[in-house]
C-alpha cells in the first residue's frame, strides 16, 4: 500500500513520507523467509533453499535500479516505476493466496496425531491456527525461552559484547 502511495503522491513531502513507511515495512518478507524455509523443507534441503532465497533478495537491490532506469528512459515518468513495483507486489500477493498454504507442520507428531487440515481458506485466514493452537504451536513462554537460550550462547554473547 505504501508503494501505491508513492505512485499516487503529488508532491515530494508525501512521496518522501511514503518511501520512509515503505522502507520500514519492506524487510518483513526478508526476515520471515528463513522461518518459512525451516517450516516447509526437511533439514537436508534447507541449505540449498536458503542459498536460493539469499541470492534472490541480495540481487534485487541491484536489478531494481537497472530495470527502473530502462523504464525511466523509455517513458520519462518516475511514477511508472512505482506502478510496476505495486503491480509486482499485487502479483506476488495473488500467487500467495492462490498457491501457498500454512507452512507450519510438526514433523515430531505422528501423522495420525496431526490435527485435521480443514478447508484451505480457513488456514489462509488463520481460523485453523486459532482452533489448533493449543498443543500444536509453541506457546508465548516457550518462544521466549528459546530466544533466551539463543542469546545465552557464547558466540552471541561475544557479538553483543563487541
Amino acid at each position: 500500500m505504501f508503494t501505491l502511495g508513492c505512485a499516487e503522491s503529488q508532491n515530494f513531502n508525501v512521496y518522501y513520507a511514503m518511501k520512509i513507511l515503505q522502507g520500514m515495512t519492506a524487510t518483513a518478507g526478508q526476515t520471515c523467509g528463513l522461518a518459512f524455509i525451516q517450516d516447509m523443507f526437511f533439514f537436508h534441503e534447507q541449505a540449498r533453499k536458503i542459498g536460493i532465497w539469499t541470492v534472490c533478495f541480495i540481487v534485487a537491490p541491484y536489478f531494481g535500479p537497472v530495470f527502473a532506469n530502462f523504464i525511466l528512459a523509455g517513458t520519462g515518468e518516475w511514477r511508472d516505476v512505482q506502478w510496476l513495483g505495486f503491480g509486482f507486489g499485487c502479483l506476488i500477493l495473488l500467487c500467495m493466496v492462490c498457491f501457498l498454504d500454512e507452512t507450519m507442520y510438526r514433523r515430531d507428531i505422528p501423522v495420525e496425531s496431526q490435527p485435521p487440515r480443514s478447508h484451505r481458506i480457513l488456514r489462509l485466514l488463520g481460523v485453523w491456527q486459532i482452533r489448533n493452537h493449543k498443543g500444536y504451536f509453541a506457546t508465548f513462554w516457550s518462544s521466549c525461552q528459546r530466544l533466551m537460550f539463543v542469546f545465552l550462547k557464547p558466540i552471541i554473547l561475544l557479538v553483543m559484547a563487541y
